[in-house]
């Protein structure tokens, strides 16, 4: 109890940035960026984006945290205070941030093989797989199917419900030690 209390008290680093204008994401293929945001920026350079819909942290890891922008459905990590992950939110999922107002995101691809394609919930495992080629892993259990590729030196998980439709694609860098595929961690 306590714990989730001092929880709540601890200072949001994002409280004083400026509201965040309306943007929609559009993925650049070449640097896999957002905008400002690419693998390994300072935590800072989010403010840009504005202020996120929520700011949450890991007590157990201090360096750890997440911001949720609630109208494009997408959700930046950082660890140790630099970009770790992108998670782009197309449809219903237990792990979605409780962030107010989330919408579900439309991802535009800048170039590559998505150029000029809007990624949303309505694609499909059929459609990435298409359009990809064969994935490196396909992993499928009762919950989900999910759809490993390698694009540079970062990895791209699409998560589908399954059913086939997408509800989130995680996009982080490969860890070299882990071989292929580091699978993500919700």
């Amino acid at each position: 109890m306590f714990a989730r209390l001092f929880r709540r008290l601890k200072p949001d680093p994002t409280a004083k940035w400026p509201v965040a204008p309306r943007w929609r994401p559009v993925l650049n293929w070449q640097t896999h960026a957002i905008g400002p945001m690419k693998f390994g920026v300072r935590f800072e350079e989010a403010k840009q984006l504005g202020r996120p819909d929520l700011y949450e942290s890991d007590d157990a890891n201090p360096d750890y945290g997440t911001i949720t922008y609630s109208l494009p459905g997408v959700l930046f990590g950082f660890e140790a205070g630099q970009l770790e992950y992108m998670s782009f939110l197309f449809g219903p999922d237990p792990y979605l941030p409780k962030a107010p107002g989330l919408t579900f995101c439309r991802l535009e691809f800048g170039g590559g093989p998505f150029a000029g394609i809007m990624l949303t919930y309505q694609t499909t495992e059929t459609f990435i797989s298409e359009a990809l080629g064969k994935p490196m892993l396909r992993d499928v259990d009762d919950d989900e199917i999910i759809l490993f590729y390698r694009f540079g030196k970062d990895t791209f998980e699409f998560e589908f419900k399954p059913e086939g439709v997408l509800k989130r694609l995680n996009v982080y860098p490969t860890d070299p030690a882990a071989g292929e595929v580091r699978p993500f961690k919700k």
